[in-house]
């Protein structure tokens, strides 16, 4: 099993045999004209297998070369990479699989030594290692360490590039290291951190916005699987460090990761922090959330404040006129209907295709004060039924509209008590609706 940590702890290339250039740039033949003619005899045996894909012809002409003149070219290890991959791939029998395995990684190995090219050749290891080495945990325990070795070595040099696929490798080693003893808790978070770091680096960059964050629930699901992090542990681990520096942006954003992860979002400090983290760094779907936080612990005026501030903070209409509905609801819970009626007209004025929404909800303030705005007679009385219609007409809402026209003043109402207007005229509405309406019988 190859030793990561040895393998990438110097470039450093090593001379295999006496050689000179010959021919063609970057091939390096013997000096000796015997080895050299069973040097290109060997060459083109092993590259007419390779071509036919018959790989296992190809093994004893590439060994050879790579044992007598291993830096003749980069293709013996290009091509032998392949070789060996494509009879792994078919090879039934564990031992020679894992024999293969391997000597793919073997390739990786020698072709660092001998040309460098240090950030290639990690992609290249950490897309197999993983895969090639997991299940060997169990007969050599070393394999572990040399994983994480490999995988924390990627982080090292790619740092923000390194990739999904790395990282998800990188956090299952760090809990295999705790199952084997090697790792606290204290040392997973700390790796999950780092991991996470990267991926919201990358999610902010709005590129593959899905992948990086299938990758982080995926890593979200292994801290869970091998750290224990309950309400408990953020409440008495993490809870006094804020206390003590609010302002700490870091430790605010690992406390709301832990306490989601945990569904601890009912406890107090999960506001706090939250509030906190808003303040250092505001965005329209933490304003959202801590306003529907204190929505459902019944802090009205706390939840509109942070709709107000989260509609400063959309990028998008719509979103604005969500959170302009959610603001009209909050007052019309409080009777102030006519700010209720100015929010939904925001929301509408935000965003077009809120209209239906919008003027339903004003059709339906407009229906429920209809036995509350009253007036010297039955017409009068029923003036606001006039009004909500036409907000459900605005809307669309043919079953609103219904509703509304049964509640219309009859003919003979209007007849006996309004003489002086006729059907489709205009009629005040008066009370909080104010404006008029055009009068119309049931």
């Amino acid at each position: 099993m190859l030793n990561f940590k040895k393998i990438f702890a110097s470039a450093s290339l090593i001379a295999f045999c006496s050689v000179n250039l010959f021919a063609q740039a970057g091939w390096k033949w013997p000096e000796d004209a015997a080895l050299k003619t069973t040097a290109i005899e060997k060459n083109t045996l092993y590259a007419d297998a390779v071509k036919a894909k018959e790989y296992e012809k190809a093994i004893e002409p590439l060994e050879w070369l790579l044992k007598t003149c291993p830096d003749l070219n980069k293709s013996l290890y290009q091509n032998g990479e392949t070789i060996y991959k494509e009879l792994e791939k078919v090879e039934k029998d564990p031992t020679k699989k894992m024999m293969y395995q391997d000597k793919v990684l073997k390739m990786f190995y020698d072709r660092f030594k001998l040309y460098g090219e240090e950030e290639f050749i990690l992609t290249k290891l950490g897309n197999v290692s993983y895969n090639f080495l997991i299940n060997r945990k169990e007969q050599n325990p070393a394999v572990i360490q040399s994983l994480d070795s490999l995988y924390s070595r990627i982080f090292e040099v790619m740092k923000g590039n390194t990739s999904s696929v790395h990282l998800t490798f990188m956090m299952s080693v760090a809990c295999l290291k705790k199952a084997a003893g090697q790792f606290k808790d204290e040392d997973i978070l700390k790796r999950y951190d780092a991991i996470s770091e990267v991926i919201e680096a990358n999610i902010a960059k709005e590129q593959e916005v899905e992948k990086w964050k299938q990758a982080q629930d995926g890593i979200d699901k292994t801290l869970t699987r091998c750290v224990t992090i309950d309400c408990k542990f953020v409440l008495d681990n993490l809870g006094p460090k804020l206390d003590k520096n609010p302002s700490d942006l870091k430790l605010a954003k690992q406390i709301l990761k832990y306490m989601m992860n945990g569904k601890c979002t009912k406890e107090p400090l999960f506001l706090r922090t939250a509030e906190a983290m808003f303040a250092s760094e505001p965005s329209y779907g933490l304003g959202q959330t801590i306003a529907g936080m204190h929505l459902e612990a019944g802090n009205d005026e706390k939840a509109l404040g942070y709709c107000e501030k989260a509609i400063t903070l959309a990028k998008e209409d719509s979103l604005k006129s969500d959170t302009y509905m959610i603001m009209a609801k909050i007052v019309y819970k409080k009777k102030q209907f006519g700010q209720a009626r100015d929010y939904a007209l925001k929301a509408v004025a935000a965003h077009k295709e809120t209209d239906y929404e919008a003027y339903s909800f004003i059709g339906a303030m407009y229906m429920q004060s209809g036995g509350m705005c009253v007036g010297k007679n039955p017409v009068e009385n029923r003036v606001a039924y006039l009004a909500a219609y036409e907000m459900y007409a605005r809307a669309g809402n043919s079953s609103g509209m219904a509703n509304a026209q049964g509640q219309f003043p009859s003919m003979e109402e209007i007849f006996t008590h309004t003489p002086e207007k006729k059907l489709g005229e205009s009629i005040s509405v008066g009370c909080w609706i104010g404006g008029s309406a055009t009068l119309r019988k049931r």
